[in-house]
């Protein structure tokens, strides 16, 4: 997506960039509506007892970004669509003000990332790209056409960790490698480069995309692979179906999010 993204904006082709852009934007809308049902504040009630309240209203911020900083293996800025959302530790209940209770939160965090992510990929089929699910349980798509090296070609903050992980398993041995990733993203990242002028890194990563084979016909033949692509709804409601009665097995009753996880 960021690819696509990318070489349109550095192309003066602003309207369509721009609608990539929003649909990034609005996935990530979609996953922070589903997120304020997991808020909550804890209260005492009239018999003094401490108890748990969801009729809350969240603050936050969004700062959406572009670009990933310079990665080690080339000291290049890699274009990254991506939006970091600040939540305060502050919510609105009953007119008064509390501190946030985040258990809940934090058990679905990976359901938030599923809801991002099925929100991009039909944003972008509504655009007219198809997309190639590369893990179903987690939602992780990439757009049809745009093959694994092109993509690791401008994944260099990742190949930096990567370089690193045998490193820290060695270090931290009882760490997973999730953590160790993460671990190694902080410990490692180089700081970020003020004045960046963003018209510079935009003929960069144009002239990196085209010596790869990424130009105006390949990007406008991604575009051509969903012309015929229509949505069969019958695949879906069976898929709807089926993870409805999967959770009745199991449970007496299940919410939306659990059947829409399951699904």
């Amino acid at each position: 997506v960021s690819i696509i993204e990318e070489y349109l904006r550095a192309s003066g082709k602003i309207e369509e960039a721009d609608k990539i852009r929003e649909a990034h934007q609005n996935a990530n809308t979609s996953a922070m509506q589903e997120m304020e049902q997991f808020c909550r504040t804890r209260i005492y009630n009239d018999q003094g007892t401490r108890i748990s309240a969801n009729d809350v209203e969240i603050i936050r911020a969004e700062f959406l970004h572009d670009t990933s900083r310079e990665n080690k293996i080339n000291g290049k800025m890699d274009m990254q669509l991506h939006t970091h959302n600040m939540l305060f530790n502050l919510v609105l209940h009953n007119d008064k003000f509390y501190s946030l209770s985040n258990e809940e939160l934090y058990k679905n965090k990976m359901f938030l990332g599923q809801v991002y992510r099925n929100e991009l990929a039909k944003n972008m089929q509504d655009l007219g790209y198809e997309i190639e699910t590369t893990d179903y349980e987690k939602g992780f798509f990439e757009i049809k056409g745009i093959d694994r090296d092109k993509i690791l070609a401008f994944s260099g903050r990742s190949a930096d960790i990567k370089a690193k992980l045998e490193e820290y398993k060695i270090k931290y041995p009882n760490m997973n490698e999730e953590a160790l990733e993460n671990l190694i993203a902080q410990n490692e990242k180089i700081a970020k480069r003020e004045n960046v002028d963003r018209e510079v890194i935009l003929e960069e990563n144009k002239a990196r995309m085209e010596e790869i084979g990424i130009n105006e016909k390949f990007i406008n033949d991604l575009k051509g692979k969903n012309k015929t692509l229509k949505k069969d709804f019958n695949i879906l409601k069976e898929h709807i179906i089926n993870a409805s009665k999967y959770l009745e097995e199991n449970n007496s009753a299940f919410t939306k999010f659990e059947l829409f996880k399951e699904a």
